[in-house]
C-alpha cells in the first residue's frame, strides 16, 4: 500500500487550508486531493475548479460518493465533531485541525463511538509537535542529553482572539484557540497529571494566562510545566525551554534551538538554526503533520501524542481553567 496514491477529501477551505494544509498535501508524495467540501458554495466551486476535483457543500455526500482513503477536516469545532463521527462510522482515517471539538462531552462521545465501531485512526493537527525545531529537541531529550526533565516552560502568547469564536464564551474561545497548542505540546513529553496553579487576567486587550501543570515523563519521573498563553500580546510570541538535571535547551520562535549540557564535568553548547530556505509549513510542522497522517493511513503507527484519546487530559485542564475563570 505504500506506493498507492492515496485519495484525500478535504472539509473546510478557509485560510488555514489554503495557507498551511494545501501546501503540505501538495509536497507529500503518493497523496492527492480527491474531493473538497465547504458550506460556502462559491469557495467550494473555486477550489474545485482550481484543483480539478469534485466539490460538495455536504460532507456526508462527499463521504458517500467518493472513494476516500482519508479525510482532513479544517473547519470549526462543532463541524469537526460531526465530521469525525461520520468518519468513525464509515471507518475512514481522519486528521482534524485543532480544536477538534467544543467540549469534553463531545470528545468522550466520539471516543465511545470509536470503540464501538473499531474505527480507523483519528488524530488531531497539533502542528507544533511536528515542527523541525521541536523534533530536534525531542531527539535531544530522548537521547538523555539533558538528563531527567525537571521543568518545561512554554510561551505561546498571541494577539487574538479579541472576541468569542464558534458561538462559545470568550474564555473558552481563547483556551481552544491558544492554550490547546502548548497543552498539546506537553503530550509529546509525557502525561498531564493535573493543574497545579493558574492566574487568568482579563483586560480590554485580551486574556492573559499563567498556567502551572504537574507532569509525568515517559520514564515515570515527575516534573512541572509552566505555560504563558492568551490573547493580550501585541504580537505572537513563541518560546520553549526544557530544563534537565544535565542541561538546558531552548527553542526561540521555531527558528533556533540552543542546547547547553554537561558532559565529562564540563558545560558545552551548540546551536541549530533553521535553513533560510525551509518552508514555513515545515518550520511550523504542517508538512510533517500531514506526512505522519499518511503513514497512519498506510497502517504504520505514530510516536506522537496527537491521537484523539490523548486529548482527554488537555480538555480536562481546559474545563478546569474555564471553571476557575467563571468563579472569579
Amino acid at each position: 500500500m505504500s506506493n498507492k496514491i492515496l485519495n484525500i477529501g478535504i472539509v473546510g477551505l478557509g485560510e488555514q487550508f489554503s495557507d498551511n494544509i494545501l501546501p503540505a498535501i501538495v509536497s507529500t508524495s503518493n497523496t492527492r486531493i480527491k474531493a473538497v467540501c465547504d458550506i460556502d458554495e462559491g469557495r467550494m466551486k473555486s477550489y474545485s475548479r482550481q484543483l480539478g476535483v469534485n466539490g460538495y457543500t455536504d460532507f456526508n455526500k462527499m463521504f458517500t460518493e467518493e472513494n476516500l482513503d482519508g479525510v482532513i477536516a479544517v473547519s470549526y469545532p462543532n463541524v469537526h465533531y460531526n465530521v469525525i463521527k461520520t468518519a468513525i462510522r464509515m471507518h475512514i482515517p481522519i486528521l482534524v485541525e485543532k480544536p477538534p471539538v467544543e467540549s469534553t462531552q463531545q470528545l468522550m462521545d466520539l471516543l465511545r463511538s470509536a470503540d464501538d465501531n473499531n474505527s480507523r485512526p483519528v488524530v488531531v493537527g497539533l502542528n507544533f509537535g511536528f515542527s523541525e525545531s521541536f523534533l530536534k529537541l525531542r531527539n535531544v531529550i530522548d537521547k538523555q542529553e539533558l538528563g531527567d526533565i525537571l521543568s518545561v516552560n512554554i510561551v505561546h502568547y498571541a494577539d487574538k482572539p479579541k472576541s468569542s469564536l464558534w458561538g462559545l464564551s470568550n474564555i473558552r474561545s481563547t483556551l481552544l484557540a491558544q492554550a490547546i497548542h502548548p497543552l498539546g505540546l506537553l503530550l509529546e513529553l509525557g502525561d498531564i497529571v493535573r493543574l497545579e496553579n493558574s492566574k487568568i487576567v482579563n483586560r480590554d486587550n485580551g486574556i492573559f494566562m499563567n498556567i502551572i501543570i504537574a507532569m509525568r515523563s515517559k520514564e515515570g519521573e515527575d516534573f512541572s510545566a509552566s505555560i504563558i498563553t492568551g490573547s493580550s500580546a501585541p504580537y505572537f510570541n513563541w518560546r520553549m525551554s526544557v530544563f534537565g538535571d544535565q542541561g538546558v535547551a531552548t527553542i526561540d520562535s521555531l527558528n533556533d534551538l540552543h542546547i547547553k549540557t554537561a558532559r565529562d564535568g564540563k558545560w558545552w553548547g551548540r546551536i541549530w538554526n533553521s535553513s533560510p530556505v525551509m518552508s514555513g509549513g515545515k518550520r511550523a510542522g504542517f508538512k510533517q503533520e500531514v506526512e505522519d497522517f499518511i503513514k497512519l493511513i498506510q497502517g504504520k503507527d505514530t510516536i506522537h501524542g496527537n491521537k484523539l484519546e490523548n486529548l482527554i487530559s488537555v480538555y480536562k485542564i481546559i474545563d478546569e481553567l474555564e471553571n476557575l475563570y467563571a468563579r472569579k
